[in-house]
């Protein structure tokens, strides 16, 4: 997998794991919208692969694909105003916690010792800021299936 590849997955772990958290709208559980993060995987790979053989490329897409059909998140924001985020990728889980607040039409998501990060519903999905500059801009989440 190329550096680039891993670099956007440790930074997608990464805002994972620095938090999340909303107001009335946002309580629930909400997942990672998988489709749309294959869609940026893909579109990253392609942009930084340029001169690399089209079977390393196919394979690398195959592989980080995979890798996220693989992978599970689950964002519990709840109404006394914390959250819950579990994520699962590679057999590893980790749980984080913290707490959230409305501000205006965003959400604000805090954890002790990390930099808060926003986010909005658009579209019905939650997007949250990236705080890496690697990557997407945002992580899209859905509501979860009950």
């Amino acid at each position: 997998m190329s550096r680039f590849s891993i670099a956007f997955l440790l930074s997608f772990v990464t805002f994972l794991l620095v938090g999340c958290g909303g107001g009335s709208s946002y309580e629930g559980e909400w997942t990672i919208d998988k489709e749309v993060m294959k869609a940026q995987m893909i579109e990253a790979m392609k942009a930084q692969s340029a001169g690399m053989p089209e079977a390393a490329v196919k394979a690398q897409i195959e592989m980080a694909e995979s890798m996220v059909d693989k992978s599970s998140s689950t964002l519990s924001i709840k109404s006394d105003d914390t959250y819950i985020l579990s994520s699962t990728m590679n057999g590893q889980t980790q749980t984080q916690s913290g707490t959230w607040k409305a501000d205006g039409d965003s959400i604000v998501l805090s954890t002790s010792g990390q930099p808060d990060v926003k986010g909005e519903i658009k579209d019905g999905k939650l997007l949250i800021e990236n705080p890496s500059s690697e990557g997407p801009r945002h992580t899209t989440l859905i509501r979860a299936k009950k």
